[in-house]
């Protein structure tokens, strides 16, 4: 046997972490580092991204169904070295995926290092295509806010942008402005800096109350610094250009989701929300690799930024990958543990970073509330303290983010036990959980706080009742009564959200659109397997009204600037057409007019995670910034608001 053969094959077993601070790895993954405060993530050997927990999740149960199927096709070999010459027959779904898998002749008493299985599954274009929908092409943040598809999932399979088909955002990283070291800034230039105050100043009152992950005064001194740059490089030129600069870029940010709220009562809904679009699109050429910024924590600041603004405005960045991308860098920071004594920090930098990591819990939470998909973080492993806490009273000025974190714990908790498998308490039945949690929830509604937002109070209580009566892999089946309570939370939700959608002052169609959907193929189910205690508390006209709440919820949105929902509305309507008439037709069933192909459908749809390939499959979708952007104009505004 040659040296070279015999050589074994070199595994990276270090991870993330250690491998990135070149330090010793006890090889424990995956383990918590206790010194240092952070989660050991393994390393990627296929690059520099890290994998998200939550596609970690999905994809361990997805490789296991795979290496079901696989066996079943009676595959068993084993991967051979380059110099054999047989291949593995594989099933078709591979075949094209897949080349040159050789297989070796068993050898007696030899240990086999590689697997086939796992060899086929890694190499196979379905999974490569998982990944790659929820992972950007890139290394760079840039890369996750450059190309989103408009579909109602938020994942896209993406591909390196030719020259040509780049958008401006992608320039910023590779071409441009950033190879020239300077960036055009018109779109800020024409705004009078009493309007840029205004702007900000009705971020601070009404968004930064209930998300409080920036400090007040952190965020008039970027604007302070950012205006006063604008100013020295005004001098002499009607066109100034700046360096990248993080200062501009969470001023930026701050004015586009400022400039759409309130925006649905002023009269001028789209050209708001273009004007928005055009400061996004110029102010994220300072998110670029020249961009310094002063601390971890102020890296995810401005990404949570761009996550509030991905939620409004969905067509300029994913927010599934963003959220992702929040949590872990919460996690590799230790944020979720509670500070030491030992680290030296003042109470304010404490105070912050508890509320930095408990913001992205909130989004973390309602995000994944919206998909069903798998939490980025367990609570359990949550220690660390609520905001501003002063002995046993909060704040008073963290009233309404504390009630935001007890709204995600409790959403956290009906997304464990329903869809994670999260055991119920010693001796606790499931009828005594139902009726724990929706005390819980009922609690939480009573206790709304005079400064807070009512119909967003309403419509999470609604959405959480859904969420807690629904079908789940857990119950496929609940009871007539959950199913009674079910479809009338689902039907409230969808009221709540019609004037939401049409007149909210914060509005965010992408939690609007999802909610909407879920909750929509939940009031079916219901319809479906309930229809006869529905059709005794409801006559057939307050159904009729009920459900069709739904198909104009969607058909808004989509007039709204994202046209691909309609698809779904179309779906709603094909699957709600033959339990309508099961309903007007008294005493008939739902299974008449219901048939197999429905209802395959219908079981489908009612747990819209990642697991559907065909939402992965529809390609990519460049949406350039438009080449004459939305200029300022005073009347676009509510000034009162």
């Amino acid at each position: 046997m040659s040296a070279q053969s015999a050589e074994c094959l070199r595994t990276v077993l270090s991870c993330a972490r250690c491998r990135r601070r070149k330090i010793r790895c006890d090889r424990l993954v995956p383990a918590y580092d206790l010194a240092a405060g952070a989660p050991c993530t393994a390393f990627n050997p296929r690059g520099d991204t890290e994998i998200p927990r939550s596609v970690v999740h999905f994809l361990e149960q997805e490789i296991a169904m795979l290496e079901t199927e696989l066996r079943n096709e009676g595959i068993t070999t084993e991967i051979a070295s380059p110099e054999a010459n047989r291949s593995l027959d594989l099933p078709c779904v591979f075949k094209d995926s897949v080349s040159e898998i050789n297989v070796l002749q068993p050898i007696p008493g030899s240990i086999s290092r590689r697997d086939p299985v796992r060899e086929a599954i890694t190499a196979s274009c379905e999974l490569q295509s998982m990944i790659g929908a929820t992972i950007p092409a890139g290394n760079c943040l840039t890369d996750m806010i450059s190309s989103v598809r408009m579909g109602l999932t938020p994942s896209y399979t993406p591909s390196l942008p030719t020259a040509a088909a780049a958008t401006p955002i992608q320039n910023s990283v590779s071409s441009g402005p950033q190879d020239e070291g300077l960036i055009d800034i018109p779109v800020l230039f024409s705004l009078p800096m009493h309007v840029v105050h205004s702007l900000v100043k009705k971020y601070v009152q009404r968004v930064l109350p209930v998300y409080p992950f920036l400090h007040e005064p952190s965020i008039w001194g970027h604007v302070e610094r950012a205006t006063q740059n604008m100013a020295n490089q005004a001098h002499g030129t009607t066109s100034p250009r700046v360096m990248p600069d993080y200062d501009f870029l969470i001023l930026y940010l701050i004015l586009s989701i400022s400039a759409t709220l309130g925006s649905a009562n002023s009269g001028h809904e789209a050209r708001c929300l273009a004007f928005s679009g055009s400061l996004f699109a110029e102010g994220i050429h300072h998110l670029s690799n020249r961009t310094t910024f002063s601390s971890d924590l102020a890296e995810i600041q401005s990404t949570l930024l761009i996550l509030q603004y991905a939620l409004i405005n969905p067509k300029y960045a994913n927010v599934w990958v963003l959220s992702g991308v929040v949590m872990r860098s919460c996690l590799d920071l230790g944020l979720h543990r509670e500070v030491s004594t030992s680290m030296g920090l003042d109470s304010l930098a404490i105070d912050l970073r508890r509320q930095v990591f408990w913001v992205a819990y909130c989004f973390d939470r309602s995000i994944c509330s919206a998909l069903q998909r798998p939490l980025s973080i367990p609570d359990p492993s949550i220690d660390t303290l609520f905001p501003a806490l002063k002995g046993s009273r909060p704040d008073p000025t963290k009233t309404l983010a504390l009630r935001q974190i007890q709204f995600a714990k409790l959403q956290s908790t009906i997304i464990e036990v329903h869809f994670q498998g999260k055991e119920l308490e010693e001796g606790q039945t499931w009828e005594k959980w139902l009726s724990t949690t929706d005390q819980s929830l009922r609690d939480w509604f009573e206790m709304l706080s005079p400064d807070e937002d009512q119909v967003s109070a309403e419509l999470a209580f609604s959405t959480g009742l859904t969420n807690l009566y629904r079908p789940s892999p857990r119950i496929p089946f609940p009871s007539q009564s959950s199913l009674l309570v079910a479809f009338e939370a689902a039907c409230g939700s969808a009221h709540i959200y019609q004037q939401h959608i049409k007149c909210g002052f914060f509005r965010r169609p992408w939690l609007a659109a999802h909610n909407t959907f879920s909750t929509a193929m939940v009031a079916l189910f219901c319809l479906r397997y309930g229809h006869e205690g529905i059709c005794d508390r409801w006559n057939a006209s307050e159904i009729f009204q009920m459900t069709k709440l739904f198909t104009m919820n969607l058909l808004t949105l989509a007039s709204q600037g994202w046209s691909e929902i309609s698809k779904y509305a179309g779906t709603y309507e094909k699957l709600l057409g033959p339990l309508l008439d099961s309903v007007f037709t008294e005493n008939a069933s739902p299974s008449k007019s219901f048939g197999s192909s429905h209802d395959a459908e219908l079981a489908r749809l009612i747990y819209p995670g990642p697991a559907h390939l065909e939402k992965l499959r529809f390609g990519n979708v460049w949406f350039p910034i438009e080449s004459e952007y939305q200029g300022f104009d005073a009347s676009l505004f509510n000034w009162e608001d």
